[in-house]
Order: structure tokens, then sequence, then C-alpha cells
């Protein structure tokens, strides 16, 4: 070596290398020979200030090292950069796509108002009979074993089902070994007192202490010990979500507190989870001891007005024999007492039968009925978007004559089927929510 070193202006990556590493059609031969031409430049820099070829080469080299290492991440770079471009370029192809069939729809009103309205029914008519079907047909009851749940009824000799009356009820619990528990139901009114809304009936199910034990509801708030207690203790009440929400306004204080009505103060001891229905007219739950039996005439044999019993079988013991049992009872009855059971018999019905048997079929009917209507709106919505596409083609073959691939065509028409349909779709919830209530309002358990 026969001269001084000569300093580089830089020690950072060379300019052109930078600005190939930033473009993303860089190939990795375009950096090697973008490096190699800075490292012959800097070879005969220093050849120029006295150094001889190799040492010179040899230099540069070490000196460019950094440069070669980072040919590696550069490439990386330009890969990251060609993959930033392909995903802008895809968003900003899809928006400018959206945005020209947007444009395209406004032009053919007509067309988009009635595939959209299509689809609007038959997505929200099928969608509001399903959400039914699955909450009344297919999801299980809210009660533990909800299989071991039974009716129990009365039957005349002419085989019309109907109310049990208490006395009834009492010789039944000891006398069968079918159930584990039976608990005895009666419906009547209760009016609310409230000086702000003013008086209120409340339709009320004087229910047994047995009753919890039976259906074993679960709760939102509060706890069912008070309405289980047989014992002589204040009056008790029940409330189910529906009238705590629209009665009470959802107030968690309202638990412990005694309400007034009109024939005395009822403590609250629970709120009722949401789903919990049974029996379905009833609003709220009240304990039904010794004095309202009384009070209400229950005692008397012949009365079988607004009452029912609800019995859950015993572990390992089959409908049929609950039935024979409870059969075999009544008859005794009807042998001791004449004057009042003779002709009546009963009969033990599933709980979901005894809810939603009325239903069953007409609903499963109605399902099969909306699903034909949806698979007419597609069948409409595809040939109403054929006949649009046939008056279309000479723009369609326009725009291949300037360049336009058919999967660019199939991409734009394909866009505005999906706007199409995702503006029928949200139409179509909106609908199945109103159909939902209506169902609700309707009756439908």
């Amino acid at each position: 070596m026969d001269g001084a070193v000569p300093s580089r202006t830089s020690d950072a990556v060379p300019e052109g290398l930078m600005r190939l590493s930033d473009d993303p059609s860089t190939s990795r031969d375009e950096i090697r020979r973008e490096l190699e031409t800075h490292l012959a430049e800097r070879t005969d820099e220093l050849v120029a200030a006295g150094w001889s070829q190799g040492e010179a080469r040899q230099r540069a080299e070490r000196e460019f090292g950094s440069v070669r290492n980072a040919e590696a991440a550069m490439m990386s770079a330009a890969r990251a950069g060609r993959r930033r471009s392909a995903v802008l370029g895809a968003v900003s192809g899809w928006v400018g796509d959206v945005g020209f069939a947007v444009r395209s729809l406004l032009r053919a009103p007509t067309f988009a108002l009635m595939a959209a309205a299509a689809l609007a029914i038959g997505v929200g008519s099928s969608t509001a009979v399903w959400s039914v079907v699955d909450g009344v047909l297919l999801r299980p009851l809210p009660y533990p074993d909800e299989h071991r749940l039974v009716t129990l009824w009365s039957v005349s000799r002419q085989g019309d089902t109907g109310s049990p009356s208490w006395p009834d009820f009492q010789d039944w619990q000891p006398g069968s070994s079918a159930f584990a528990h039976m608990a005895f139901i009666r419906g009547q009114m209760l009016t609310h007192l409230d000086a702000e809304r003013g008086a209120a009936g409340i339709a009320t199910a004087w229910v047994s202490p047995d009753f919890v034990d039976v259906v074993s509801p679960p709760t939102q708030l509060g706890s069912l010990t008070l309405l289980a207690d047989p014992g002589p203790t204040e009056n008790v009440i029940v409330l189910k979500h529906s009238l705590w929400q629209s009665r009470f306004g959802g107030d968690s204080a309202v638990v412990g507190q005694v309400i007034p009505f009109a024939d005395g103060g009822y403590r609250v001891a629970a709120v009722l989870a949401p789903g919990v229905d049974y029996p379905l007219w009833a609003e709220a739950y009240a304990r039904l001891d010794e004095a309202q039996i009384v009070a209400q005439g229950l005692g008397d044999r012949a009365y079988r007005l607004d009452t029912r019993v609800v019995a859950r079988l015993a572990p390992d013991v089959s409908l049929e024999r609950a039935r024979s049992e409870i059969t075999t009872l009544a008859d005794r009855l009807a042998a001791e007492h004449p004057a009042t059971n003779a002709g009546w018999s009963a009969s033990a019905e599933p709980l979901r039968e005894v809810l939603v048997g009325p239903v069953q079929r007409p609903l499963w009917i109605l399902l099969a009925a909306v699903g034909g209507l949806l698979l007419i709106a597609c069948t409409n919505v595809a040939s109403l978007s054929l006949a649009r596409t046939l008056d279309r083609l000479p723009e369609l073959g326009l725009r291949a004559a300037l360049g336009a691939g058919g999967a660019r065509l199939i991409r734009l028409l394909m866009v505005e089927s999906l706007i199409v349909a995702g503006v029928g779709g949200i139409l179509g919830v909106v609908l199945a929510r109103w159909g939902v209530k209506a169902f609700l309002a309707w009756g439908v358990p």
C-alpha cells in the first residue's frame, strides 16, 4: 500500500441501493449489479490513491461488507413493498368496484328495490319463524331434568281434560310412588296498588310449597326459600322477569320489600330469570297456605276451576307407570266420593307437550312454508340479476374491448350482487325482529 486511505463520504447504505430497496419491482440481480458498481468505484478511488488493485479490491469489500450483509434485508424490504403494493392495489380496486356498483344500482332503482325487498321478505320471514321454532321446539325448557316434568289432569268420562280439585290433589300426593314431588297451582288475580301508576291486576299463580321442588325455576334475584316454606309466615310473592321489568322498572331493590296489594302487603322474595314462563298466563307466584285455601274456597272437592297440578317423576319411573298409578288413584276416589268424582279419571302428560304441543305442528308447517318463500325470493332475485346482466351486455362488451378481463367483469357483477344481498339481509333482520315480537304477542310460548 503506497498511499493514504481516502475517506468515504458516508458509512450509510449508498443512495442508489436505498432507492432500489424501496422499489417494489426491484430484483436481487439489480441490487447485486448496483452493489458491484459501488465496489468498482471505491476500488478505483483506492487505486488512484496508490493502492494496488488487489489490496484496493479487498479494502473496498471490507468497507462495503455491511452493504453485502444488508442485501437480504433490502430484498426482504423489496418483497414487503411488493406485498404492500399488491394489498393497496387490491383494496383500491375493491373500493372502486364498490363505488361503481353503488352508482350502477342508483341508476337502476327499480331493480335494486325489487331485489332487496324480495331478499328482505324471504330472509326476514324465515329468520323470524326459525327463531321461534328454535326457542319453542328445539331448546329444552329452562328447568332441571325437564323430561321428568308432567302435568296431571282430571279427565271426564267423555275424554275432556279438566282441573283437579284441592282435595283430590291431597289424596294423590301420598297415594302414588311414581312422583318425587307434586304441586298444586291455582290462578287468581291480585290487585297491585301503586300511588304513581295506579292500581293494576296481576295474574298470580298460587302454588303449594312443593312447587319449588317440582319446577326448580332459576332466579335472577333473591331466593325461593320463602315460597317453599309451608309455615305460617307473612305473605310472599315472586315476580316473573317480565313483570319486574314492566311494573317495577327492573329495580333490584324491590327484592325484600313489602309491596301493597288490595288484600294486604306481600314481601317480594325473588325475581325469576328470563325465560321462565310456566304457567304461561302467570305474572307472579304467591304461596298457597291454609288461609288462602279457605279464602278461595278450595276445600270443596267439587271445585274444579282455574287449577292444575304439576309433578316431577321419581327417578327411573316411566310415564306409562305414572299414568297407570294416577288413573288407579282417580278410580279409587271416584268410588269413595261418587257425588263429586263419579265419571272422573286422571291422566299425566309431559309438560313440554302441554306447553308446545298445540303449536308444534303449525310451527313446523310454517317453517316449511317460509323456507319455500325464501327459495322463491332467491329465484326471483337470480332472475332479475340475469335479466339485468343481459341488458348490460353492450356495456360489458365495451369494457372487454377496452381491456377488462373476464375475472374483472365477474368481480364487478359480484360486488353489485353482494351489495344487494347485504341490504336485503339487513332489512330482513329488522323484519325478523318485528316478526318474533308478533309471534310473542300472538301467544306462542
